[in-house]
C-alpha cells in the first residue's frame, strides 16, 4: 500500500526507469526529490528511483508536486502540470529584464565570499564560486547549446552552506540576493554514532552535507519542515521554530 510522509509517497518498485510528460518551457525547474537525493530529470544517473519520490515543478504560477506512482513494466511514470499565473493584459506584459552580476550578501549586508554557486533552470545552469565583494559571474550556457546567454527569470540559486532559493528579476543591472539570518546546525549520525552523508530538504528546497555536519545558513526565522535522510537509511521530518539570530542545534539519529 502506499503511506504519505512529508508529502512523499512511500512504496517499493524495482530499478524502474524514469518517463515525465507534460513538461513545457513554462517550467524552469522539473526535478525528481527523495527523502535524501534530487536531481534534475533530464539529468537522473545514480538517482535511486526504486525509491519514494516526487515531482516538484516550478513555474512562474508556483510550485506543484506529483508523486510517482508504482512502476510498471518497469516504468515509473508521471504525468504534469503548471501553475499558471493570473493573465495580463497585452499592454502589461513586462520583458523579463537582464542583468549584469549576481551579488550575495548575508543578512548584516556583508559579501558571501568563496561560495560555490549554481544557478539552474529546466535544462540550463550555471556554475562558479562568489569573489571577495560576493559577485558571481551570473552569465551561463544552455545544456543544449555551446553558447552563453542571460540568465531567465525566475530561476533556482544554490549556494555552498545556504538554503536553496528562487530568484525572480525584478530590474536590469547587478542583481542582490540578500539572505535571511536564520540557520539550522545539522548533526546526522547512524545508531552507532557514525557521521553520515545526507540530503536535508527544508520547506521543499533540497540540498546535501557530508561527514554528519552541516550549518545551513539563510534560513527565514520562525517555524520549518525539515527532512533529512541518507542513503541507505530511513529519513526523519521534523518541525522546529529557528530563532531571528544564531543557529538552532538539529541532533539527527537515522536508523537502517
Amino acid at each position: 500500500g502506499e503511506k504519505m510522509k512529508s508529502g512523499i509517497v512511500e512504496m517499493a518498485v524495482q530499478q524502474p526507469r524514469l518517463e515525465v510528460k507534460g513538461v513545457t518551457e513554462e517550467m524552469y525547474d522539473v526535478r525528481v526529490v527523495l527523502a535524501y537525493a534530487s536531481a534534475d530529470i533530464e539529468d537522473v544517473e545514480g538517482v535511486p528511483l526504486d525509491e519514494p519520490a516526487v515531482i516538484v515543478v516550478r513555474s512562474e504560477g508556483g510550485v506543484r508536486f506529483f508523486p510517482l506512482g508504482p512502476a510498471k513494466d518497469g516504468v515509473r511514470r508521471a504525468v504534469v502540470t503548471a501553475v499558471r499565473p493570473p493573465p495580463l493584459r497585452e499592454e502589461e506584459a513586462p520583458e523579463p529584464p537582464d542583468f549584469d552580476r549576481l551579488r550575495l550578501l548575508d543578512a548584516e549586508g556583508r559579501p558571501i565570499a568563496g561560495r560555490a554557486v549554481r544557478i539552474f533552470r529546466h535544462s540550463a545552469s550555471g556554475r562558479g564560486v562568489t569573489d571577495g565583494d560576493g559577485f558571481f559571474n551570473s552569465r551561463w550556457k544552455s545544456i543544449a547549446t555551446t553558447g552563453g546567454g542571460p540568465v531567465p527569470s525566475p530561476f533556482v540559486l544554490e549556494v555552498e552552506g545556504w538554503l536553496t532559493r528562487v530568484v525572480t528579476v525584478e530590474k536590469p543591472g547587478d542583481l542582490t540576493v540578500r539572505y535571511p539570518a536564520g540557520a539550522i546546525d545539522l548533526t546526522v549520525d547512524d545508531a552507532d554514532g557514525a557521521p553520515l552523508d545526507f540530503a536535508w530538504c527544508v520547506d521543499g528546497m533540497t540540498g546535501r552535507g557530508k561527514g554528519g555536519k552541516l550549518t545551513l545558513r539563510g534560513v527565514e526565522p520562525g517555524r520549518r519542515t525539515v527532512v533529512v535522510g541518507a542513503a541507505g537509511y530511513g529519513s526523519r521530518l521534523f518541525v522546529i521554530d529557528v530563532p531571528p539570530e544564531g543557529a538552532k542545534p538539529l541532533p539527527v539519529v537515522l536508523n537502517r
